[in-house]
């Protein structure tokens, strides 16, 4: 059955995906799946696969790290098969008043970005590990490695 509710894949769900040596491996492989195949309704933004490729080819964060050539091909596949949420003029604004509001500082920034993105885009769910970094924006956040 297809979830129809728009959603957001985090990088934490692409990485995962990626290496098959990680515990959170199977679920994020199947969750990315599902949006592949558009049984989820799931979308990435530009900022996503900037953070995918700056994570996965570090060697401090993972213990075998793709290659930039590699990394590449893998991002060619997310831009082949996902739609990219758009960034607007208005994602900066929403951005610095998300930021404000909720007292954000320092490189949760960014978190502010990737949710101003998704509300300037109707999208009010994302899929993520850090589930406790987006519970203060008023989105629908999930984290799929949570035992319920």
């Amino acid at each position: 059955m297809r979830d129809k509710v728009s959603s957001f894949l985090d990088t934490n769900i692409l990485v995962y995906a990626t290496f098959n040596d990680l515990p959170q491996y199977s679920i994020a492989k199947e969750l990315r799946d599902k949006a592949a195949s558009k049984e989820l309704e799931a979308y990435l933004s530009p900022q996503i696969l900037a953070e995918f490729y700056s994570v996965v080819t570090n060697s401090e964060r993972i213990v075998k790290p793709l290659s930039p050539g590699k990394a590449r091909e893998e991002i060619d596949v997310y831009l082949s098969t996902f739609p990219m949420l758009k960034v607007k003029d208005t994602t900066t604004r929403k951005m610095v008043k998300l930021a404000q509001k909720h007292k954000v500082t320092g490189q949760n920034i960014y978190d502010a970005q990737i949710v101003a993105t998704m509300l300037v885009n109707r999208v009010k769910r994302i899929y993520t590990a850090n589930d406790k970094d987006f519970r203060k924006f008023k989105i629908e956040v999930i984290n799929p490695f949570k035992r319920k």
